[in-house]
């Protein structure tokens, strides 16, 4: 009985992990055409948290000495504790208080947590199959979604490239269909699932997506060896103090007295150029804006203007302090493991977080941990073992 137990949680959590994503998938579409109450589309968040409580019980009772992905998992949660602290002074020294604040934070810390979990509750077999499951379930959710907006994937070969506009497009789904893109690219054992994926994230046509889907073919068919090297701190170090700097000229370039220049490049107006977002980052800033917490712009705009604020980096400075922007950043490049498709996968989010908004999404962020985690980990593994042969890692 002891021995069953022992095998069946890594199954239960395997099986609540699956039923977290089909929600998101197949929830998330109904809910935002409010066809489906948010208690529904919430119940995502018990379902991951019932994967990450059998996970626990696994490992509990395994004691397993060797963790994977544990350095990353404590730097992240040491800064989402940071980020609840100064949430706590903020609302304690201004009065003002919003549930919003402490949903952000479990926001921001589940995809940390969860990844963490199953990385070392599957064995790579597993969850190499668990990725094929996802990859099927999220693309006929997709497919249903075109279908309830009138659309069809065939819509694709009419797209608007220059106006990037596209019947097709799928914010939701975007960052999960490049997390495949990501791990199908790099372990090599299916042409089949490396192309299916990479169509998949073209037809949900995200511009910053599709820069990156491209440089995934590149290191498949002409570099697949650079994908596993390892990065030098020193380039790190470079990545960090650029990210820092790049956001500051992000911001700056966002004030209404550079408004010619956004002009002069792209034709279009900051508010035009942003989709609006340059928008609520002056509102915030002509309002005096004064953080009750983590969560507090979004929540503020929200209710303002029925839309989130999207600029990540911006809004932790804005809620935070800039100090604390800093540790984020310095943080999330290390999540990289220090490999080029680390690397390359952080980079994605890093760009998206100055410019638009990927802290919210959440299970994009799961799986980009997972694939992170299982290419410094799990491979080495693999190539020792020589369990798939078409898996060639020479890092």
């Amino acid at each position: 009985m002891r021995k069953l137990q022992s095998v069946s949680f890594p199954l239960i959590a395997l099986v609540f992990f699956i039923l977290t994503f089909a929600i998101k998938v197949f929830i998330d579409g109904p809910y935002s055409r409010g066809e489906v109450s948010s208690a529904v589309a919430y119940t995502k968040y018990g379902t991951a948290a019932m994967a990450c409580a059998f996970a626990w019980l696994y490992l509990f009772r395994k004691k397993k000495k060797k963790q994977i992905f544990l350095s990353e998992y404590k730097q992240m949660m040491l800064v989402a504790v940071l980020f609840t602290f100064i949430t706590l002074m903020e609302q304690l020294g201004t009065g003002m208080y919003a549930t919003t604040c402490y949903i952000e934070l479990i926001k921001f810390a589940m995809p940390v947590i969860l990844a963490f979990f199953m990385l070392n509750t599957l064995d790579f077999e597993t969850f190499y199959k668990c990725m094929v499951i996802l990859l099927w379930m999220s693309f006929i959710a997709y497919i249903i979604d075109l279908h309830n907006e009138g659309a069809n994937v065939l819509d694709i070969f009419q797209a608007d490239v220059a106006n990037s506009e596209s019947k097709t497009e799928h914010s939701g789904l975007s960052g999960i269909s490049l997390a495949f893109v990501f791990f199908f690219t790099y372990f090599r054992r299916s042409r089949f699932l490396f192309l299916f994926s990479i169509f998949f994230c073209v037809c949900t046509f995200k511009r910053l997506a599709l820069c990156f889907v491209a440089i995934a073919l590149i290191c498949k068919f002409f570099f697949p060896h650079v994908m596993s090297k390892k990065v030098s701190k020193s380039v790190l170090y470079t990545l960090k103090a650029g990210t820092v700097v790049v956001t500051g000229i992000w911001f700056w370039l966002m004030l209404p007295e550079q408004e010619h220049y956004v002009l002069a490049w792209s034709g279009k107006s900051t508010f035009d150029f942003t989709s609006g977002r340059s928008g609520m980052m002056r509102y915030l800033l002509d309002h005096s804006f004064k953080s009750y917490g983590f969560g507090s712009a979004n929540d503020m705009i929200n209710k303002l203007f029925g839309v989130p604020f999207e600029f990540d980096f911006i809004k932790i400075a804005f809620e935070l302090s800039p100090l604390v922007l800093v540790i984020f950043i310095c943080v999330f490049w290390n999540m990289s493991g220090h490999t080029f498709w680390g690397v390359c996968i952080i980079g994605f989010f890093v760009l998206n977080m100055i410019t638009s908004d990927s802290l919210t999404s959440n299970f994009s962020m799961t799986l980009a941990y997972m694939v992170i985690g299982s290419i410094n980990y799990y491979s080495q593994m693999i190539q020792n073992e020589k369990i798939f042969k078409g898996v060639e890692n020479k890092g």
